[in-house]
């Protein structure tokens, strides 16, 4: 009822509550990191790690997360780049829920058992694909078959122009889960940093897709924009 700057407010305070609730949690195990140690976790490893982490996150958050809006607003009316901003975003919220609520808890599991036993690695790869497959695959079956109705039934009849673009990226959004087991047993094996060349690869090459494609196809060319950065 307050408009964007509501809506502003209330993601923050989300934030902001998770930020409290955690903040207990990383101050143990901040402490909990012995600073000289033989059997200890050297702070370096930790920073290069920690750093991996965010260095991601950043990428990911203009690659995976509509730097296609930005490009549209230059060439489109506001009311096309929000069709296109939620047939983007709906469906990925949809894709990622489970799968991103599993992380942690599949990521400690592959972590442990890697450390017992390494060469099982290649084992739990296969098995945390097959996991995301069950939990993704029938999600964006359903996502293309009827994400148009169900944008209808969430907003109204007036954001029916962004269900077709909704039914394309409940496919599209499958993409990215096929990097992520992968991922996870880089990560696993602290050897995260080494993707981050090709993560800024991507990065560029998604912009200048973006550049030479949306100016002239708009929507279509946004979609393709996604498809082709990822496929590259």
């Amino acid at each position: 009822g307050h408009g964007a700057g509501g809506a502003l407010i209330a993601q923050a305070l989300a934030l902001l509550a998770a930020a409290l609730f955690l903040a207990p949690s990383v101050v143990r195990s901040v402490r909990s990191v012995p600073s000289e140690s033989s059997d200890g976790i050297a702070p370096r490893r930790v920073a290069l790690y920690s750093g991996t982490v965010v260095g991601s996150g950043l990428v990911n958050l203009i690659v995976q997360r509509q730097s296609e809006v930005f490009f549209l607003a230059a060439v489109a009316p506001p009311a096309v780049v929000g069709f296109y901003d939620l047939g983007y975003s709906l469906p990925q919220l949809g894709l990622e829920l489970v799968p991103l609520s599993l992380y942690a808890v599949v990521l400690s599991a592959i972590t442990a058992s890697y450390t017992r036993d390494p060469s099982r690695l290649g084992h739990l790869v296969g098995w945390y694909y097959k996991l995301l497959a069950v939990v993704t695959i029938p999600v964006a079956l359903l996502g293309a078959a009827w994400a148009d109705k169900a944008l209808v039934l969430l907003y109204g009849p007036e954001m029916a122009p962004a269900g077709d673009v909704a039914r394309v990226f409940s496919l599209i959004h499958l993409l990215p889960f096929v990097s992520v087991p992968v991922g996870t047993a880089l990560q696993v094996k602290e050897q995260a940093h080494r993707t981050l060349p090709l993560g800024l690869l991507q990065l560029a090459v998604n912009l200048v897709l973006d550049v030479l494609l949306i100016q002239r196809f708009k929507i279509p060319g946004a979609i393709a924009a996604v498809v082709l950065s990822f496929l590259l």
